[in-house]
C-alpha cells in the first residue's frame, strides 16, 4: 500500500456514508465509477478503517479479481473477516490458487480455478449462510464491501451465490451492511435497476464525489515530501483534468516526474501510457485484434448509436479512421470478441460495451493510425 503521507483522506464523505449504514435508513449502498478514479481506495482505506475504528468487522470481496470462483472468493472473504486482523493485513496476503477456510470449525479447502460444474455445490451456499449468521451483529454491523459487482451477472453458475447473498442480507439488515460497486454503470444497472434484476431497487444509490484541486495540492506537497522538484499548481491540475480526475492516473504521473525528474509533463504522460500498457497487457492484446475488430472495439468505446449503417460509416470517418469495415464485417468482429478468452465485449439493456472500462478509455485515446 502507498505511504501514509500520499494517501488523500475523504473524511466528509466517509462521516457521511458511516453515518447513513449504520444509522440510516438503508443497509445497501451501490456506487458507481470507472475503474481507477478511487472507488477501492475509498473502500479499503477509508471506509473500512472507520468501520473496524468502531469495532465493526468487514468484508471485502472484489469479482474482478478471480471471476471464475466467486463463490470461492466471498466464502474465502467471509473467512478472513472472522480472523483477527485488520482489512489492510487481510489484502496484504497472497491469494494462492487453493485456500483454506478455518472459521467455521472444520478445514475445508477450495480450488480458485474455474469450477467444472455450471453450478454451484449445495454445501457451499450452506457455508456461506452460517459465514453470514456469524458476521451478522445488530449492534455492529459488519461491513460487506462487494467490489465490481456486476461481474457476477458474467459468470456461468453465479445465480446460486446471487440469491444467496439477497437472501442472506434481506434476512438480515439490521446485522449486515453493504456497499456494492461496480465500474460499469451498464452493468449496475442490470443487477438493481432493470425489472426482473437479482438486486432489484436493493440498497440507494451513493456516488462517489469527484476529486479537485484540495487533492491535487494535497499530492503535490506528498510529491515534494518524497523528494520531488515543485510542480506548478495550474500545470499539475491540466494533468489531472486530462485524466478526467482519475486520481491514479495523476499519481502515476507523479510517480514518474519523481523517478525521471528531467521529464516534463507531457513526456511523463507518454511514459504513464506506456508503462499501462505493459502492465495491463492493453498493447499486447491490440495487436492480437485485426483490423475490423479494433475498430468495432472503438465504435463500442465511443458508445456510438449504431454499429451498422450509415450512422456508424459516418462515425468512423469523423474520427478518421480510413479502413472502415462493413456491416458484415463488424457482426464477424463482435462474434469474435465475445467469444474470446477475455471477453472484450459485453451486453447489458441490449447495447455492448467494452467490459474493462479502463481498456475502454485507452482505445479512445488511440491515434487513427493504430486501426
Amino acid at each position: 500500500m502507498p505511504k501514509d503521507h500520499w494517501h488523500y483522506p475523504r473524511t466528509e464523505f466517509t462521516d457521511k456514508t458511516f453515518k447513513l449504514l449504520v444509522n440510516g435508513p438503508t443497509s445497501a449502498l451501490r456506487m458507481f465509477g470507472k475503474r481507477r478514479t478511487g472507488k477501492t481506495w475509498f473502500l479499503t482505506r477509508d471506509l473500512a478503517p472507520r468501520f473496524e475504528l468502531y469495532r465493526h468487522k468487514v468484508v471485502y470481496a472484489n469479482f474482478w479479481q478471480i471471476v471464475s470462483s466467486p463463490v470461492a472468493v466471498m466464502l474465502f472473504a467471509c473467512d478472513q473477516a472472522l480472523q483477527k486482523r485488520s482489512l489492510g493485513e487481510r489484502l496484504r496476503q497472497r491469494v494462492t490458487p487453493r485456500i483454506k477456510l478455518t472459521a467455521l470449525g472444520t478445514e475445508i479447502e477450495l480450488d480458485l480455478t474455474p469450477p467444472t460444474e455450471e453450478q454451484t455445490p449445495p454445501d457451499q451456499m450452506l457455508w456461506l449462510d452460517q459465514y453470514l449468521e456469524r458476521l451478522a451483529n445488530d449492534k455492529r454491523p459488519t461491513l460487506l464491501l462487494f467490489d465490481e459487482f456486476q461481474e457476477l451477472a458474467l459468470t456461468p453458475g453465479a445465480n446460486g451465490l446471487i440469491a444467496a447473498l439477497r437472501t442472506g442480507l434481506d434476512t438480515r439488515q439490521d446485522g449486515l451492511v453493504a456497499v456494492f460497486t461496480g465500474s460499469s454503470e451498464a452493468g449496475l444497472n442490470a443487477m438493481f435497476s432493470a425489472e426482473k434484476a437479482p438486486f432489484f431497487r436493493y440498497g440507494s444509490r451513493w456516488d462517489l464525489p469527484a476529486l479537485g484541486d484540495d487533492f491535487v495540492s494535497h499530492q503535490l506537497a506528498a510529491f515534494q515530501r518524497s523528494g520531488g522538484r515543485p510542480i506548478d499548481l495550474d500545470e499539475a491540475m491540466a494533468v489531472f483534468e486530462r485524466y478526467e480526475q482519475s486520481p491514479m492516473y495523476f499519481r502515476d504521473w507523479l510517480s514518474v516526474r519523481l523517478t525521471e525528474p528531467d521529464l516534463d509533463a507531457d513526456a511523463a504522460i507518454e511514459a504513464v501510457e506506456r508503462a499501462i500498457e505493459e502492465d495491463f497487457g492493453f498493447r499486447d492484446t491490440w495487436l492480437e485484434l485485426s483490423g475490423p475488430q479494433r475498430a468495432t472495439l472503438r465504435l463500442i468505446a465511443d458508445g456510438a448509436g449504431e454499429l451498422f449503417g450509415a450512422g456508424a460509416q459516418e462515425h468512423m470517418k469523423s474520427i478518421g479512421l480510413r479502413d472502415r469495415p462493413t456491416g458484415d464485417q463488424i457482426n464477424a468482429a463482435i462474434q469474435g470478441l465475445r467469444r474470446r478468452k477475455h471477453q472484450h465485449i459485453v451486453k447489458w439493456d441490449d447495447k455492448w460495451h467494452v467490459r474493462d472500462t479502463f481498456f475502454g478509455d485507452w482505445i479512445k485515446r488511440r491515434p487513427a493510425d493504430d486501426f
